[in-house]
């Protein structure tokens, strides 16, 4: 509808708007509205809706509780001060905020299960990240030969993994260097290869698990495990030493809460 517009300054959706199409304002580079407030008769983001829209400037982007969809590239390379997602958005899909500024840390949905490959990729999204409890699996496919990992090459320093977290798949924090601590439950069944390679602040893995998970033997690449503490369950400790990858961390203790 408005793709490629030389539309400038402030715009706002009506309340009663029901649908937007797929990349109904894409490339808008000159839009300066502060606030994207999704109306409440929306119930799906299309794909590609604001992708590469707004330029330099910043927003703060506001989904109500009514929205249980976000598309494709939805709003990939657009810069934001804050982003409020409704409770009820159970799906974010591919590339959906790839390469966008945001500032600070984000709160994901808590109903969110499903979270498409490179979601979050190269976006400056920071601080502590916690996944919600419904999502199983971090998706990674690949594309032109690279793995798009859901938050690679990410700013954030702390992450917890939800209750049902049990596939972490292939770079899915590859390139976070500002990683420091990753808390993870006790359902993880496995961790793909190049999953958190190049962490190089990593300094404490928690781990729930009673039984190692699966880890590819390139998970860690790049990071200096002899350095890194991995915090088990007591009864699981011995398991963890004498196994591949897991017994490369330098101390490996039990977990205390």
């Amino acid at each position: 509808a408005f793709s490629s517009s030389s539309f400038s300054g402030y715009f706002y959706l009506p309340e009663g708007l029901e649908y937007i199409g797929s990349s109904a304002f894409s490339m808008m580079d000159k839009l300066s509205s502060r606030d994207i407030v999704v109306p409440k008769g929306i119930t799906k983001i299309s794909p590609g809706m604001f992708v590469y829209s707004g330029g330099t400037n910043k927003h703060n982007l506001m989904i109500h509780s009514n929205v249980t969809e976000i598309g494709d590239n939805a709003f990939a390379s657009v810069d934001f001060y804050s982003i409020t997602f409704g409770e009820s958005v159970r799906k974010i899909g591919k590339n959906a905020f790839r390469g966008s500024d945001i500032q600070g840390q984000i709160n994901l949905p808590k109903d969110l299960n499903n979270l498409g490959s490179g979601a979050f990729k190269y976006s400056s999204i920071s601080g502590f990240l916690k996944l919600p409890d419904n999502l199983y699996s971090l998706i990674s496919e690949e594309r032109n030969s690279e793995r798009d990992g859901t938050f690679q090459s990410t700013e954030i320093e702390e992450l917890e993994g939800g209750m049902m977290l049990t596939n972490i798949q292939a770079s899915s924090f590859e390139g976070c260097d500002n990683l420091k601590k990753v808390f993870l439950k006790k359902y993880l069944e496995r961790i793909g290869s190049r999953a958190f390679a190049d962490c190089f602040s990593l300094e404490t893995v928690v781990l729930l698990t009673n039984e190692p998970p699966i880890v590819e033997p390139d998970a860690f690449d790049g990071v200096d495990l002899s350095r890194v503490v991995l915090e088990v369950p007591e009864v699981a400790v011995e398991k963890f030493r004498s196994s591949p990858v897991w017994n490369l961390f330098g101390y490996i203790t039990a977990y205390r809460e």
